[in-house]
C-alpha cells in the first residue's frame, strides 16, 4: 500500500474515498455504465479538475445538502463529459436526443444520464457514506441524507421525483404479452 501511495500521490489518494462511494460501493448505488476503474479511476489519475474539486466538497466534514446535490451534480455532469457550463438537465436530454435519433427499437432509460433527482439522493448517500469512512458522521440521521426506514432497515432511496410529467406518463403504454404467445 505504501508503494501505491507513492505511485499514486497524496492528492490521488485523497480523493479516493469519493470515487469509491460515488462511483458506487456496498452502501452506496453504482452509476449504470461508469465503471470505477474505466472512466471514474482515470479521470482522477489524470487530475481532472472538475472531479478533485468535487472531491474536496465530498471530503469536508460539515457541507451542507444543498451544495453537497449542487457539487454531486457538477461531477455527473464531468463522469458524462459533460461541459461544466451544462446542467445536469440539459445533459440528460442531450443524451435521450442522441439516443432517439440512433436508435432502431426503443431507448432503455438505464442507458441516459442520471437525472437530477437521482443525483441529488445519491451525493446525499455518497457525503454520508464518506463521512462514515472518516469518522465524521456523528449526529448525521441517515434519513435525510438519502436513506428510509422500512420496517428495521435503512433502504436507499433512489428518486423523489416522478421520471416524467404525469401527463407523459398517462400516454405511455407498456405492450404486454398474451398469456399464450409467452409459452
Amino acid at each position: 500500500m505504501k508503494v501505491l501511495k507513492q505511485l499514486l500521490g497524496d492528492e490521488v489518494c485523497s480523493d479516493l474515498l469519493f470515487v469509491h462511494a460515488f462511483s458506487g460501493c456496498d452502501t452506496t448505488s453504482r452509476i449504470f455504465g461508469v465503471g470505477k476503474k474505466c472512466l471514474f479511476f482515470q479521470k482522477i489519475i489524470k487530475r481532472d479538475s472538475v472531479l478533485r474539486a468535487c472531491s474536496k466538497t465530498f471530503c469536508a466534514p460539515k457541507a451542507d445538502q444543498v451544495t453537497v446535490e449542487r457539487i454531486g451534480c457538477q461531477a455527473m455532469v464531468s463522469l458524462f463529459n459533460g461541459t461544466q457550463k451544462e446542467s445536469l438537465e440539459s445533459l440528460h436530454y442531450g443524451f435521450l436526443c442522441k439516443k432517439l435519433a440512433t436508435v432502431k427499437t426503443f431507448v432503455k432509460p438505464e442507458r441516459l444520464s442520471p437525472t437530477t433527482s437521482a443525483t441529488n439522493l445519491h451525493s446525499q448517500q455518497t457525503y454520508l457514506q464518506v463521512m462514515q469512512w472518516m469518522g465524521k458522521n456523528e449526529g448525521m440521521d441517515p434519513t435525510k441524507w438519502g436513506w428510509d426506514v422500512q420496517g428495521d432497515k435503512l433502504v436507499l432511496l433512489m428518486m423523489n421525483k416522478s421520471p416524467a410529467p404525469d401527463t407523459l406518463l398517462k400516454m405511455i403504454r407498456c405492450a404486454t404479452v398474451p398469456q399464450d404467445a409467452a409459452h
